[in-house]
C-alpha cells in the first residue's frame, strides 16, 4: 500500500496505514445512528473509549510490537501478578489484550491454527504476486513457494514473534496458560514436518 503510493498510503501519511483506515471506518459506523453503542455515554466518557479504541488498533501494526512488547515488559517484570494501576496502565492492557488476539492462530489448537495459517499464508502469496508484476519491492519472508518453506516460516513466527510476546501474557494472565501449551505443541509439529519434508526432498532428489 505504501510503496504503491496509495490512496489510503496518502491520507494516512504512510503511517499505520490499514490500521489507521480500520479505525476511522469502525468510528465512522459507530457514530451511524442505528450502530451507536455509546450513545448513552458522557462527553467524557465518550473520549475515554474513542482513546482506548483508537490506541488499541493502532497497536496491531506489527511495526509496533516490540515497543508494546517492552512496555509490557517494564511494567510487570517486579511482579507476575500485575494489575494496572491508572489510566495509562489501562490503556496499555487494552493494547496488549487486543495484540494478543491479533497474535492468537499460533495459540489455537493445531487443526485450526494450520488452517489459517496456509490462509495467511497464500494471502501474503498474492500480495507478493502483485507487488512483482507492478516492479514493487517485496518482503522475502512473504512468499512461500513450497510446504517445507511454509513450515519453516512457520517455526520462525513462533520463535521470534509468538513465545517471546505469549511468555509474558501468560506470565500475567496464568489461567491462558492453556494458549501456551498449544504453541508449544504447533512449534514442535511444524519441526516434525520441517524433518519429514526434508527428508523426503532429499530422498527424491536426483543423483
Amino acid at each position: 500500500t505504501i510503496a504503491a503510493c496509495s490512496m489510503l498510503s496518502m491520507r494516512y501519511n504512510d503511517r499505520s496505514v490499514l490500521e489507521n483506515h480500520h479505525t476511522a471506518t469502525s468510528w465512522s459506523i459507530l457514530r451511524q445512528e442505528e450502530c451507536n453503542i455509546f450513545a448513552t455515554l458522557s462527553a467524557a466518557e465518550l473520549k475515554q473509549i474513542r482513546g482506548l479504541f483508537v490506541s488499541s488498533i493502532l497497536f496491531t501494526d506489527m511495526a509496533e510490537h516490540m515497543s508494546l512488547l517492552n512496555k509490557f515488559k517494564e511494567v510487570n517484570k517486579e511482579t507476575p501478578d500485575w494489575e494496572p494501576s491508572n489510566a495509562d496502565e489501562c490503556k496499555l492492557m487494552c493494547n496488549v489484550l487486543l495484540h494478543s488476539a491479533d497474535l492468537s492462530n499460533p495459540a489455537r489448537p493445531w487443526r485450526i491454527a494450520t488452517t489459517w495459517a496456509h490462509l495467511v499464508g497464500q494471502e501474503f502469496n498474492n500480495q507478493v504476486k502483485k507487488e512483482k508484476e507492478a516492479n514493487l519491492p517485496y518482503a522475502p519472508f512473504m512468499e512461500t513457494n513450497n510446504e517445507l518453506e511454509h513450515c519453516k516460516g512457520e517455526v520462525g513466527f513462533i520463535k521470534f514473534a509468538i513465545k517471546p510476546w505469549w511468555s509474558h501474557v501468560v506470565a500475567v494472565f496464568p489461567y491462558l496458560n492453556f494458549a501456551f501449551d498449544n504453541i508449544n505443541s504447533n512449534q514442535e509439529r511444524y519441526e516434525e514436518n520441517v524433518k519429514l519434508l526434508t527428508d523426503t526432498t532429499a530422498t527424491q532428489a536426483p543423483p
